[in-house]
């Protein structure tokens, strides 16, 4: 199958939109308000922190909210404190800073950059576990979302619910590798059964 016939490419699995379980947008966004534009996302690997952050910063944009997001990477201690200095150098006051992946700074990194946000409109985090930053919302991948998303990518044949429960269990709960998985099936010709 060629890459732009995949119902599972990277195109089509971003345009998806976050999930809630339990949950709505306006709700999270109310208590985020009521927070001050402070607090935490909490997650797993591949629950979706990234897309919910995402579409907040649409709803930001909207609302005429200044932000100024950054991802850290794990690709070293070093890189990420120059790239949160000069994040937080080219930000203003009136911004609401977003800092995903704020779960890869050890303990001194995250009390300098708590200490040096607080001047900011608001902090919003991303991490694994709590503990650094009110918790807003948390995470927990279920099968149902799976589902779901998969169905929202409208495939031309449905795959049988049992092999999405499977798929779940072999991924330990991460959907972002889920859909990975059926990407590389449908572009292998065995996603199709």
């Amino acid at each position: 199958m060629k890459a732009r016939e995949n119902p599972f490419r990277v195109d089509r699995v971003h345009a998806l939109p976050f999930e809630f379980e339990n949950d709505s947008f306006n709700l999270f966004y109310s208590r985020l308000k009521a927070a001050h534009f402070r607090g935490a996302i909490i997650g797993p690997h591949g629950t979706g922190k990234t897309t919910l952050l995402n579409e907040l910063q649409n709803q930001l944009q909207q609302a005429g909210i200044p932000y100024k997001a950054l991802r850290l990477m794990d690709d070293g201690r070093d890189s990420n404190k120059v790239r949160i200095q000069e994040w937080l150098d080219s930000s203003s006051k009136e911004m609401v800073l977003i800092l995903d992946g704020a779960g890869l700074l050890n303990f001194w990194d995250w009390q300098r950059v708590k200490r040096k946000t607080k001047r900011f409109a608001g902090l919003l985090i991303t991490a694994h576990k709590p503990g650094r930053l009110p918790t807003l919302i948390e995470l927990q991948p279920s099968v149902k979302t799976l589902i779901r998303l998969v169905r929202n990518l409208e495939i031309k044949q449905s795959i049988p619910d049992d092999r999405l429960h499977e798929l779940f269990q072999t991924c330990n709960g991460n959907l972002r590798d889920c859909l990975r998985k059926l990407y590389d099936q449908y572009a292998e010709g065995t996603g199709e059964k």
